[in-house]
């Protein structure tokens, strides 16, 4: 993909989608990402759920407590990849783990781990979907959505694995997006993230 596919696309998704705005506001909702640790059950319930519901995740609105103990649980995994981004991160990186070395898609595989369990039940393979979903919540930057849709036009598993492996060629397409961006208009690689 180079970047006038992706600026195409992006503008026929706004032209044919209503969800932009859900979506804007509920990323805007720091409240609930910024302080893991504190999220309540009724943030999670109103914000979490309820972008997770109007993207058809289908999650029950009783699960809140489960998501909530399980962000709290992931939150140190989320810490040690607060202000990473997609284009930028390195997934070999090892980072320390309560005195153990872990690379940084092993805490990306624990954070998808860890919240399987509290929608599993309730939606099967659409756990998935909404386990992207909730991770994309907490950290945007780093983190892309998808779906049944993506997984099986990608061909990849809905599962830990699978995702990791969505993850990593997101990560190689967006680095793609970028230098195509630069070379088209010669800018150097700092320039294109203000001018991108």
């Amino acid at each position: 993909m180079n970047y006038k596919d992706l600026k195409d696309t992006h503008r026929e998704y706004l032209e044919k989608s209503n969800w932009e705005r859900d979506y804007a506001n509920s990323i805007k909702r720091r409240d609930v990402r910024g302080n893991l640790k504190d999220t309540e059950e009724k943030e999670v319930s109103a914000v979490i759920s309820n972008f997770l519901n109007k993207w058809r995740c289908h999650i029950p609105y009783i699960r809140a407590p489960e998501i909530c103990k399980a962000l709290k649980q992931a939150d140190r995994f989320f810490d040690l990849l607060r202000n990473k981004k997609l284009e930028t991160i390195d997934f070999e990186e090892m980072v320390n783990v309560d005195g153990k070395a872990l690379k940084t898609q092993e805490i990306v595989s624990n954070i998808f781990r860890i919240i399987y369990p509290t929608v599993a039940p309730a939606v099967g393979e659409g756990a998935y979907t909404a386990i992207s979903k909730i991770m994309h919540m907490v950290n945007p930057e780093l983190f892309p959505m998808w779906d049944g849709r993506i997984r099986r036009k990608y061909g990849f598993y809905g599962n830990t694995e699978g995702y990791l492996l969505f993850v990593l060629k997101m990560q190689s397409m967006i680095k793609g997006v970028i230098r195509d961006y630069c070379e088209k208009h010669r800018i150097g690689m700092k320039e294109e993230r203000r001018n991108l």
